[in-house]
């Protein structure tokens, strides 16, 4: 996204990049994208910072230094070896995730190419008959979108149908709060048929219908590995045991706890629980929550004792 101080191109596209504000709301530009789940690793300036209104160049560094965002200068990157990424690794490079394979994972994503092959089709009355009211109801645009952290670690982009009225009204008056959501949206949420549009990211092969549920990178645990090799879903072992109840760290254990235990008996069981979600409040399920807790860190421990066993006898064969 490109960002300058002229009113006209302000929500233009310049070869193909919105200007997604002006320079000295570098800051609520950055919050906006986290709120998608977006996360800026760079800020890069065309010009000297000499050359900017001292205004504008002390909202860069402020936000540069508050949000460790890295601040390059152009003219002085030019000619010189394109930078490793903020993170510290290499660009392009991912994260080394074992694959799990097997029969029940190749059957399992067959079903979900044919089951949401049907669904889309079955359910596109209703996803016209949603959108038409979302368009009454919140406006353009009709679809929110976040990235989210997927399969390998790799970022993907989640849709949903609108449930949130915009925060400001026509007047430019703050909206209330409780103004955001109406009835319609509430009935989406309740009834997850706001999340329709997800089909189409089965189909692709970025989600599957079970799985963990994909997170913003900000909510993912530290300990957030083995979740990332398998695809992402739309419902998942954690959402039917707890979901927002849980802490990120529980969501985890409840997420590699599915990973382990995956069969078409532990699938048909979420499915009768997310169904049973619609119609009932979901409540913390303490026995399944401790006994991922117990199992996570079993297998912390197991692969620590390796690990050490294993420098114990590179001491000892050096």
């Amino acid at each position: 996204g490109l960002l300058d101080e002229s009113r006209t191109l302000q929500g233009r596209f310049v070869q193909g990049y919105p200007v997604a504000g002006r320079v000295r709301d570098v800051g609520q530009v950055v919050e906006e994208y986290a709120i998608h789940g977006v996360k800026i690793h760079r800020l890069v300036l065309a010009t000297e910072v000499q050359a900017l209104d001292g205004e504008l160049s002390e909202a860069l560094v402020r936000v540069a230094e508050s949000k460790s965002i890295p601040l390059d200068v152009l003219p002085d990157r030019l000619g010189l070896k394109r930078p490793d990424r903020a993170d510290g690794r290499a660009s392009g490079s991912e994260p080394l995730i074992p694959n799990v394979g097997g029969l029940f994972w190749a059957s399992k994503r067959i079903f979900d190419v044919a089951a949401s092959a049907i669904l889309l089709t079955l359910t596109a009355p209703i996803a016209v008959v949603v959108l038409i009211l979302v368009l009454l109801d919140c406006g353009l645009p009709v679809m929110f979108w976040q990235m989210r952290v997927g399969r390998l670690g790799r970022r993907i982009t989640v849709y949903k149908f609108r449930t949130l009225r915009a925060p400001y009204m026509r007047n430019g008056d703050v909206r209330p709060e409780q103004e955001r959501v109406s009835a319609i949206g509430r009935l989406l949420r309740r009834t997850h048929v706001d999340e329709l549009p997800q089909l189409f990211s089965i189909l692709r092969g970025e989600m599957s219908f079970i799985g963990p549920r994909p997170l913003l990178p900000v909510d993912l645990s530290r300990q957030a590995k083995l979740r990332f090799a398998v695809r992402p879903g739309i419902s998942g072992w954690a959402q039917v045991n707890g979901a927002t109840s849980l802490t990120i760290e529980e969501k985890n254990a409840m997420d590699e706890w599915y990973i382990r235990h995956a069969s078409w008996g532990v699938e048909f069981a979420i499915v009768v629980k997310t169904l049973k979600a619609i119609f009932a409040v979901m409540r913390r399920n303490e026995p399944a929550i401790q006994a991922a807790l117990t199992e996570q860190n079993a297998s912390m421990s197991l692969a620590a004792r390796c690990q050490s066993s294993g420098e114990m006898a590179a001491d000892r064969h050096p």
